[in-house]
């Protein structure tokens, strides 16, 4: 049993349908909270996850759009009447050169990296000061500290949300709103496995290991900590 560090929260998960998103909802659920879980792919959400007591799905919901953000939000008050938590999974990945990348690999990762942090940020952190208090947990990179060769768009991307995070966590700390982020390694999933079919996968993060740091950074047992950009690198 996981321990009940988020006991009678609210905590809104993005990107529940993907890999590490999946694995947080079920934590977040096993730390005794309230999952409120969104994907931009409503039809695998729900075959995941079914509407039921502690659990409210909000399927189809694209947080690199605002308005929609807004929307989310204003229904998870009129339910809940607060929110307590984000942790937001959603993110993307791209390997390309420089001679043979594009822009519009550029601007694909600055929109499902960066513009989905902020946006979800933003909209949460307006109910959240109506509350003075709350915790939000954003999906850096390590490869955001040291880029390596072919992931320029990516790594640009991540260390954009490493800078929001900083810059957030400064506006808000002193309104009782923590921000914080985790910088993750290779994570264990099948699509990288099967992307990088010769890598040592014992070396890789599992998806386990990586919500676990952001279901610590969302509890109250990290309330001192804000600003924190945490690397959850297994042994690459």
């Amino acid at each position: 049993m996981h321990m009940r560090l988020l006991e009678d929260k609210v905590v809104l998960v993005t990107g529940a349908a993907g890999n590490l998103g999946y694995v947080v909802a079920h934590k977040v659920l096993e730390s005794g909270a309230y999952l409120v879980a969104t994907d931009y792919e409503g039809g695998r959400l729900k075959k995941q996850l079914k509407e039921r007591e502690r659990v409210s799905v909000f399927p189809d919901v694209d947080i690199s759009n605002y308005k929609k953000c807004r929307k989310l939000i204003g229904a998870i008050k009129t339910r809940f009447r607060k929110l307590d938590c984000v942790i937001s999974t959603v993110g993307g990945f791209a390997f390309e050169s420089i001679e043979n990348g594009t822009f519009e690999t550029w601007q694909i990762m600055n929109k499902i990296n960066v513009e989905t942090s902020f946006n979800i940020a933003k909209a949460a952190s307006s109910e959240m000061l109506s509350g003075s208090k709350g915790a939000i947990v954003l999906t850096g990179a390590l490869a955001a500290l040291n880029a390596p060769a072919g992931m320029a768009a990516y790594s640009s991307a991540k260390a954009a949300v490493m800078r929001l995070t900083e810059s957030l966590s400064d506006e808000l700390k002193l309104k009782g709103i923590r921000v914080n982020a985790v910088l993750p390694s290779i994570i264990d999933t099948p699509k990288n496995r099967k992307e990088m079919p010769d890598a040592d996968f014992s070396l890789w993060v599992s998806p386990e290991e990586v919500a676990d740091v952001m279901i610590f950074l969302a509890s109250d047992y990290a309330k001192g900590v804000t600003g924190a950009l945490v690397p959850v690198n297994g042994k690459v």
